[in-house]
């Protein structure tokens, strides 16, 4: 499983695209989930639910 945090729509869907709560609206809706912001660890929860 390959994952992508990023601040913007990605290219390609060769991976699962999680988008964080502050992204552009565009962003979060291209994105398969859509996490806490980065002031919050959305990344850390992310990789804790996928882990769990």
């Amino acid at each position: 499983m390959l994952l992508k945090f990023a601040p913007a729509v990605p290219e390609e869907k060769t991976y699962d695209y999680y988008a964080m709560e502050n992204a552009p609206e565009n962003v979060k809706q291209a994105a398969k989930q859509v996490c806490p912001s980065n002031e919050e660890d959305g990344v850390l929860v992310a990789l804790e639910r996928l882990l769990s």
